[in-house]
């Protein structure tokens, strides 16, 4: 009998892990549709320019109740209770009428106080399990259904919000950074300051990306100082006390082009403003 009831748990504990493997499915199913949802809702406020603040808050709102539901609930009142072999024995009686209780009981035996009787009730549990398998007992065709609708929904979706938000690198941009960058006007390395060209008259001129919606902007007068959204092009113009023979523009530690105009009275460069906070 020892061996008839160790092969019943072991038909069990299969059972146990394929309901497990389904649960876990299901939830990696319900976590991407969420992950596509929260995407479409960052596109969405990029195109319709929403506040960033708001936008975040709404973000995590939905990713956390969202969360809760399509996660952390199926598995917190799933996951253990199907390790419960007398709940796969329930489960596998309500199927099969047939085994009259026989399979519960057997699962609930003690193998070193049962009798004839108990083994013959084990014998015969066996005898009707051999005709089940683990795959008829624990369809996984819904959940493999699922999966599919959620791998279209992926195929078609993503593309469309790739488009929609040109690439994504808006929706970045948007969340991720402050991009701010302000003015160096003398290094620490500088060893004498009659050396360093002064400039006055400093002219910002903006060009905004695309996905801001926002026209061309231009500050004159400027202190230098320099924010805007990640990818907006930076035109900066600055008039030197004396003419110069040679300049160039650093902006975040990388040497760049400049330009000089006007009898060298006029300095130009331009840059781009990063996701990260720098200087030029």
């Amino acid at each position: 009998m020892a061996d008839e009831l160790q092969w019943i748990r072991a038909f069990v504990e299969r059972l146990v892990r394929r309901e497990r493997a389904l649960v876990a499915l299901r939830v990696a199913a319900s976590t991407a549709v969420l992950l596509l949802l929260a995407l479409g809702l960052a596109v969405a406020a990029v195109a319709l320019r929403l506040d960033r603040a708001w936008t975040t808050f709404g973000l995590l709102l939905v990713m956390g109740i969202g969360g809760w539901f399509a996660i952390a609930w199926p598995l917190l009142t799933t996951w253990r209770d199907v390790a419960d072999p007398l709940r796969q024995a329930r489960h596998v009686e309500a199927q099969h009428p047939d085994f009259r209780g026989r399979l519960v009981t057997a699962l609930d035996l003690d193998p070193d106080q049962a009798g004839p009787l108990a083994g013959l009730v084990v014998r015969r549990a066996r005898q009707r399990l051999t005709r089940l398998s683990v795959t008829d007992l624990l369809p996984a065709h819904r959940t493999f259904q699922a999966l599919q609708v959620v791998g279209l929904l992926w195929l078609f979706g993503l593309p469309l919000l790739w488009q929609l938000s040109d690439g994504f690198s808006s929706v970045g941009g948007y969340f991720f950074s402050e991009g701010t960058a302000q003015a160096a006007v003398i290094g620490p390395d500088v060893a004498r300051p009659e050396d360093v060209a002064r400039v006055g008259d400093i002219v910002i001129r903006y060009t905004y990306p695309d996905y801001t919606g926002l026209e061309p902007k231009t500050v004159s007068n400027s202190t230098g100082d320099v924010q805007g959204p990640p990818g907006t092009r930076v035109e900066i113009s600055a008039r030197s006390a004396r003419p110069v023979e040679a300049a160039g523009l650093l902006a975040y530690g990388e040497a760049l082009e400049a330009q000089i105009i006007e009898n060298g009275r006029v300095v130009t460069g331009r840059f781009s403003i990063r996701p990260e906070s720098g200087t030029y």
